[in-house]
């Protein structure tokens, strides 16, 4: 039985092949086979093998397909998708409401091409809806849309990508990420620094000043020189070029940073933050990178997700990290994780999200 070691990555791919002592992982398939042709699998004859460094960690597996030209990857909380350098995406994982988009219902061990993209830019996934940036600044989504998360106009579940209405301009989308197990909702940022949403608004995750089901996009009111969007399940926050940050949607942990609870359904501002030069929300914290280089974050603290040291209580103000004890640190997902290639996750999944 073939043990293989998992790493925690990052959402970029640093390395454009994976291999296990110094070979190609077992199982590997060319690009040709896993788009559907029949050129069967196996490395080609014209590559041979990627010699690690000593001090490398080798033990990784590669995708099935994917040694090479992968230029991105997302991960939702059951699913993954990569891109490709050609524009053309992959995806496997959990597809039980068709959020892959593949056109089935059906979960994928091994990645499957998404047909209809050869321009995709950004990849959104999620685990019941999945979104798409075009290279012309269109979205598309695919899977559960009961709440209008797809942005189609519709309550209509896709397992195909369908264009979100009215949007052609966007340069951001984030449907929730990997914390997005319960999210319905989704946002964009526009090319004139502007931010749109659509879908489930209970909380006034949509930012329009209503808790009003949007089926459509609906611009985020009072939002101007957006540069970057980071969201959770119903919270966004949004970083604008002066460097102050506005948050709008759930509460409940004070992941919006104003040092209150209520949800709101408009932007606020996060307090005593005046220089971010980016930010990242989790599930119910968010950090921010100011223009000093320090991290400051804010929300709960029920595990130490905030990387102060404190002891867990829950706490909404931001405050400082001190990344010095550690080796490498990420705020993404539920909690910070901490990269160790001898201690990494090594679970399997029947929903085959690993993809190998």
């Amino acid at each position: 039985m073939r043990v293989v070691r998992w790493m925690v990555v990052s959402a970029l791919l640093t390395s454009a092949g994976c291999y296990r002592h110094h070979e190609r992982v077992d199982g590997f398939v060319s690009d040709a086979a896993v788009d559907g042709a029949s050129s069967g699998s196996g490395p080609s004859s014209d590559s041979g093998p990627r010699v690690c460094s000593a001090d490398a960690d080798c033990a990784w597996a590669c995708v099935r397909g994917l040694c090479d030209d992968a230029v991105e990857v997302a991960a939702g909380a059951a699913c993954a998708c990569a891109r490709r350098a050609s524009g053309t995406v992959v995806c496997w994982g959990a597809n039980r409401l068709g959020q892959l988009g593949d056109g089935t219902t059906d979960d994928r061990p091994s990645p499957v091409r998404i047909p209809g993209l050869d321009d995709a830019v950004e990849l959104a996934p999620g685990r019941y809806h999945s979104c798409v940036r075009r290279a012309s600044g269109a979205v598309v989504c695919a899977g559960f849309g009961v709440y209008g998360q797809l942005g189609d106009g519709t309550r209509v579940d896709r397992d195909t990508m369908a264009p979100v209405v009215g949007l052609v301009d966007a340069v951001e989308v984030t449907s929730g990420g990997d914390q997005s197990c319960a999210a319905h909702h989704a946002c964009a940022r526009r090319a004139q620094g502007t931010v749109v949403c659509w879908g489930w608004n209970i909380e006034g995750q949509v930012g329009d000043g209503t808790r009003i089901e949007r089926h459509a996009p609906v611009a985020v009111s009072g939002l101007r020189e957006v540069v970057q969007i980071s969201g959770n399940v119903d919270s966004t926050c949004a970083r604008r070029a002066s460097g102050t940050v506005a948050c709008w949607g759930s509460n409940l942990h004070g992941v919006l940073g104003d040092h209150t609870h209520p949800s709101r359904d408009l932007p606020g501002a996060v307090i005593g933050l005046p220089d971010a030069v980016q930010i990242s929300v989790g599930s119910s914290f968010a950090c921010a990178i100011r223009a000093s280089g320090a991290v400051v974050c804010w929300g709960v603290n029920g595990v130490g997700e905030p990387g102060t040291g404190l002891p867990p209580t829950a706490w909404w103000r931001s405050r400082s990290v001190d990344p010095r004890g550690s080796r490498c640190e990420r705020w993404a997902g539920s909690r910070p994780w901490m990269a160790d290639s001898r201690r990494g996750p090594r679970h399997w999944h029947s929903d085959g999200r690993r993809g190998i």
